[in-house]
């Protein structure tokens, strides 16, 4: 809901109280206020230049929540510590304001764990990433050992992110946190069975290739 009005930048009343010298680093542009560090004025954005533009705000109607303290708004201090006071444009309940902080909240969470472990896999593959790089010599082996070190630091960084979230989780929601420690073993379990059967593959495709027998005299 859009409550707010741009206005018309009026260049005398802007620029009334400025000296000479400093008027000629502004222009006025489509209603927009431009401020230019250079002289004379560009026409394309240089670097430190400025746009300024003003806007008003026409009443509307807003939800608050936050404590109130005689005819004064102040936030909300909680048990744990935590302040509550927060604004949102419409008319709106409790309910509802409660209900659309704790979506903002748990979509910011999941993306903070998201981005920890995706994070977590570059930097995992960043510390394999020279074992790539010495096993590139021969290019099938290259080949798989880049694929192994991308496997082992998937697997490196999704069980500390699971184990990360299952720890935080395990006071208040048990099952999901016991559900986030099993999906962890699982991931422990392929890391330490697949890499010897990745292992086996690759030295089979580096061996050189058997050598023929003798033909036979003519």
């Amino acid at each position: 809901m859009k409550s707010w009005n741009e206005v018309a930048v009026d260049q005398a009343k802007v620029l009334a109280n400025l000296d000479e010298a400093a008027k000629q680093h502004f222009k006025i542009d489509r209603s927009r206020l431009y401020y230019s560090a250079a002289l004379p004025i560009s026409t394309e954005p240089q670097v430190g230049d400025l746009r300024i533009s003003f806007r008003v705000v026409e009443p509307t109607e807003v939800s608050v929540l936050s404590k109130q303290s005689g005819a004064e708004l102040s936030p909300f201090e909680t048990s744990n510590g935590e302040s509550i006071e927060h604004l949102m444009l419409g008319k709106m309940n409790t309910a509802e304001m409660f209900n659309s902080l704790k979506f903002e909240n748990t979509l910011f969470a999941w993306l903070l764990r998201i981005g920890g472990w995706v994070l977590l896999i570059v930097g995992f593959s960043l510390i394999t990433g020279p074992l790539k790089t010495l096993a590139g010599v021969i290019p099938p082996l290259g080949s798989l050992v880049g694929t192994m070190t991308f496997m082992v630091a998937f697997l490196l960084g999704t069980i500390i992110t699971l184990i990360s979230i299952a720890v935080a989780w395990i006071a208040v929601r048990p099952l999901f946190g016991i559900a986030l420690l099993i999906l962890a073993g699982g991931a422990i379990y392929l890391l330490t069975r697949r890499p010897k059967a990745s292992a086996t593959q690759v030295l089979a495709s580096a061996a050189p290739p058997p050598v023929p027998p003798p033909l036979p005299n003519a």
